[in-house]
């Protein structure tokens, strides 16, 4: 059985433990320790750290009211997509393990903060290439969020599609504060031409090499050089008639 301190999560969001509560799997003493790390935090208003550890004890074992405080802390932040998330998630495995109280406290947070939510909705014109990647702020981006309203926390986000043949495409957007809908539209693809890509399979040039040049030569060594490329009398080759040699 789970300690009651995780069970009763912080602040408002105190909730009672039920007393038939199961065991699950997972690193439970790390996740106490960090857990009880994120209740100080929290005391302490420092929010950034108490999420920090709040993340940390359900990475080591996933439980409700660990989640429920993991939304607290990111609503306290302004994170409010963040907390909005972190609560129906609370709520689905609340759900799991028949705390009926719980998962109606979790949606119930949720519901309150979703009129808040600011949404951010990535298009690209169709037909949509193969190989099609999507990144926000360099994290994947599922493709079939496309064309959706998808809660975003504040923020400034750079927006990148990328496909095979196509020039990868870029935005920045900011999103800001409140209700409303940011839209990030890819309208235009650029096509890779063959010029631009080739250059990855042409070899290596080597570098230049500077030739002297030889100093102008004088002319008494013109003269010298044209003597010895005349040949001995000797050694030359008897003339021939040329009327025998040419047509």
């Amino acid at each position: 059985m789970r300690s009651l301190s995780r069970a009763l999560g912080a602040g408002a969001l105190a909730v009672t433990m039920s007393s038939t509560s199961l065991a699950f799997g997972g690193d439970t003493s790390t996740a106490e320790h960090l857990f009880r790390q994120g209740l100080e935090a929290m005391k302490a208003n420092k929010f950034k750290e108490a999420c920090d550890a709040f993340a940390g004890s359900n990475e080591a074992d996933p439980s409700p009211g660990t989640e429920i405080n993991l939304a607290l802390c990111s609503e306290k932040q302004g994170k409010l997509a963040t907390a909005w998330g972190w609560y129906r998630t609370a709520a689905g495995l609340s759900d799991q393990r028949g705390q009926k109280e719980r998962a109606e406290l979790a949606r119930a947070e949720a519901a309150k903060i979703e009129p808040k939510l600011h949404k951010l909705n990535v298009t690209v014109k169709p037909p949509l290439p193969d190989g099609l990647t999507v990144t926000r702020n360099g994290q994947s981006v599922p493709v079939a969020t496309l064309g959706s309203d998808v809660p975003i926390d504040p923020g400034d986000y750079v927006i990148e599609v990328d496909a095979k043949g196509k020039v990868a495409w870029k935005q920045t957007v900011h999103v800001a504060t409140g209700p409303a809908s940011t839209r990030s539209r890819c309208r235009r693809w650029s096509t890779r031409r063959w010029r631009r890509s080739r250059s990855s399979f042409l070899r290596p040039v080597a570098a230049a090499t500077t030739r002297r040049r030889s100093p102008p030569a004088t002319a008494a060594r013109r003269a010298s050089s044209a003597t010895s490329r005349v040949a001995p009398a000797s050694l030359r080759p008897p003339r021939r008639s040329s009327s025998r040699w040419s047509r």
